[in-house]
């Protein structure tokens, strides 16, 4: 597929997402994107959407790549008491005072307006609900959800091991020392290939084959 065309898709990307609310940098944003079109991914999951910022380089990716089928799944529950669940620190009263069906609403809309919506499912659920509810492999992971200690762990306990063998995982805000036993998990199954450092720190690691 010529060059071109996926620069097309790139350019809506980095277009969109500075204008989006949440943190995820255009620099990240776009990591993403090349990543899933070098793996020829057909199914990602993003765990922790709110307005979807990185989820829509997933969506464009996937959309570039013209695969009948692929899917991009976004897991969030877009609701206060899940996102500070297990995590009652300085940052619980702000995260308590987010208007969630409105970062929800932001993230479809954008996909909309983007032409991607073929390509995406979002899921108002929790992680554990979406590991049951989506089938199969997963090619290309984004763990960004609730960063507590036990969930983050239990994310990556949940879901690596659905990543395909070389399958990528993108493991976010690692410079928090609530997601260092999860960073550990993930060290037992795969085998960081890079390190992201734009507004937070987030890894990059290969599923051992």
């Amino acid at each position: 597929m010529a060059t071109s065309f996926f620069m097309n898709y790139k350019g809506k990307l980095l277009e969109t997402v500075p204008s989006m609310n949440g943190w995820c940098d255009p620099a990240k944003s776009n990591h993403i994107f090349d990543s899933v079109v070098k793996q020829r991914a057909t199914t990602c999951v993003e765990l922790g959407v709110f307005a979807g910022r990185s989820f829509v380089a997933f969506a464009l990716a996937l959309a570039a790549l013209g695969e009948e089928g692929s899917v991009a799944y976004g897991v969030d529950t877009w609701a206060a008491s899940p996102a500070v669940a297990n995590n009652e620190g300085e940052n619980a009263a702000w995260w308590r005072g987010i208007d969630y069906p409105a970062m929800y609403n932001e993230c479809h809309q954008t996909c909309g307006k983007l032409g991607v919506l073929n390509y995406t499912k979002l899921l108002k659920m929790s992680t554990v609900d979406a590991y049951h509810e989506i089938k199969g492999p997963v090619d290309v992971l984004h763990i960004d959800g609730n960063h507590s200690q036990w969930d983050s762990t239990r994310d990556v306990a949940l879901w690596v091991d659905r990543v395909s063998p070389n399958g990528l995982v993108y493991f976010d805000d690692e410079d928090w020392a609530s997601t260092k036993m999860a960073q550990e998990l993930l060290m037992t199954k795969c085998t960081k290939i890079e390190e992201l450092k734009t507004t937070n720190v987030c890894g990059v690691y290969r599923k051992n084959g």
